[in-house]
């Protein structure tokens, strides 16, 4: 399990797990910025954290939050109706998180946001946003929530998204037009963590990982 005072800092910003209602009013009005009326609101995050409350990652610079990443354990039945587009992202709730993981792991995961803030989008193999999602991926693969063959899936909003999710081995399986949300759907599969980050550690980024694998 991740530890609740779990951080780590990279020059003058902090990553650590969000859990207040000021964190997730941060993280809210950060959503709405990038995804307009699709953000979740606090209710819905305090809901789906006290179902899983090592989902919501936050980059603080200081009090401020300036990024963050959810990442969810996902039943396989709703996963598949999901990818059909026969449901939306809200029909993936609720659900029993922790049944999933208590199960031994659990072997689906949804990311359902990456947001950073404008300013921290910085062209730099080194910036903010791969930091934000490397460590985070990093930490919840050494949780011990999750469990192999693993995928991870996510909806790409932007074209620069699109290109970010790619960057780090992402493919695309799903056009915009075959999902009820109306949006690309992106998933990287992976037998061992090796494999899994092995999009990271070919553009410089295996540092972030520690020696684990």
């Amino acid at each position: 399990m991740l530890p609740s005072d779990y951080f780590q800092s990279f020059a003058h910003l902090t990553l650590r797990l969000m859990a207040s209602d000021k964190d997730l009013a941060q993280d809210m009005a950060l959503g709405r910025a990038e995804y307009g009326d699709d953000a979740a609101p606090v209710s819905i995050m305090r809901q789906r954290l006290e179902k899983y409350p090592y989902g919501a990652f936050g980059l603080f610079e200081g009090n401020d939050l300036v990024g963050s990443l959810s990442l969810w354990p996902i039943p396989s039945a709703n996963a598949q109706d999901f990818y059909d587009g026969k449901i939306s992202y809200n029909d993936l709730w609720p659900m029993k998180m922790f049944d999933l993981v208590d199960a031994g792991g659990a072997t689906l995961w949804r990311i359902s946001n990456l947001l950073v803030y404008p300013r921290y989008r910085i062209a730099s193999p080194h910036n903010p946003v791969a930091f934000l999602l490397a460590s985070a991926l990093n930490s919840w693969a050494e949780s011990g929530h999750m469990r192999y063959p693993v995928e991870v899936f996510t909806t790409a909003y932007t074209r620069q998204s699109q290109l970010l999710l790619q960057r780090f081995g992402f493919v695309q399986v799903r056009e915009a037009d075959q999902m009820m949300p109306g949006k690309p759907l992106f998933a990287v599969r992976a037998d061992s963590k090796e494999a899994l980050f092995q999009g990271f550690a070919e553009h410089g980024l295996g540092g972030f990982f520690g020696d684990k694998k």
